[in-house]
């Protein structure tokens, strides 16, 4: 199936084709026997994300797929990230994982959702803060909630920086498909951006050295940023590109965005 999947990567690069496939059937061997997740009463990473969790086999990188999951919101790597979190703070109250969590769990009852996966854990010791971490791993949440994270786990104290302008910049991508034709796209700058915006409408200017959207700075506010876009795409309300010179121009942007 994975295969067919990707028709020719097999002859393209046979190793990496083999591991995929060794991924993809871990992955699926996982669902045979976590398939019992109350998914309308639960997030979409508790099913998928922990099966990428066991299909890794431990050889995922932490950091990384927090990254993945605030950049993306994937379920799959959202759920992969949770679960890493949660290997973490286990690791604190003795010689315990998520797999000892998932045991339990799936040997206690043929259904379950996020109250029992928590309930186990806390049974086995997990600390105090455990729901509260595990679910800022498995999505951003607020920016205090996701620094407490990254304090907790003494992660780089920059991944909150690098996924809010990650997010700025498909919001800004998001805007210039609204408006212009063909391939759109910017040149990232230490102070904003210039725009690409060649055969561009809704107000755009090609070529402007835009610092700021709605008077917030591209460089301190990125969070800001990506909530005016989404605040006012698919709303009859304009967003003000303001340059470097101290120009500005009205920006339409007519389908709604979601971050």
């Amino acid at each position: 199936m994975s295969l067919r999947f990707h028709p020719g990567f097999y002859e393209e690069n046979r190793d990496a084709a083999i591991e995929q496939v060794r991924y993809f059937v871990r992955h699926e061997v996982l669902h045979s026997w976590n398939s019992g997740s109350k998914i309308n009463s639960s997030d979409p990473w508790l099913h998928e994300g922990t099966a990428d969790y066991f299909a890794s086999l431990g050889d995922a990188e932490l950091e990384p797929t927090i990254r993945s999951c605030w950049r993306s919101s994937s379920p799959y790597a959202c759920g992969h990230a949770a679960n890493l979190v949660g290997d973490e703070l286990l690791a604190e109250s003795g010689d315990i994982s998520m797999t000892d969590v998932w045991r339990a769990v799936l040997m206690d009852a043929p259904e379950y959702d996020l109250d029992d996966v928590f309930g186990h854990a806390a049974a086995l010791g997990a600390p105090a803060d455990f729901r509260e971490m595990v679910l800022a791993a498995a999505g951003p949440g607020d920016d205090e909630t996701r620094r407490a994270l990254i304090e907790r786990l003494a992660l780089d104290p920059t991944l909150a920086e690098a996924v809010e302008v990650a997010r700025m910049h498909g919001a800004l991508r998001h805007v210039l498909e609204s408006n212009c034709l063909g391939a759109v796209g910017f040149w990232i700058l230490d102070d904003g951006l210039r725009l690409d915006a060649t055969w561009c409408k809704g107000g755009l200017v090609d070529r402007a050295h835009v610092v700021a959207i709605d008077d917030f700075s591209l460089v301190d506010s990125p969070a800001d940023v990506t909530a005016a876009v989404t605040r006012k795409c698919g709303t009859e309300g304009a967003l003000r590109f303001e340059t470097l010179d101290g120009q500005s121009f009205e920006v339409s942007c007519g389908e709604a965005f979601a971050p």
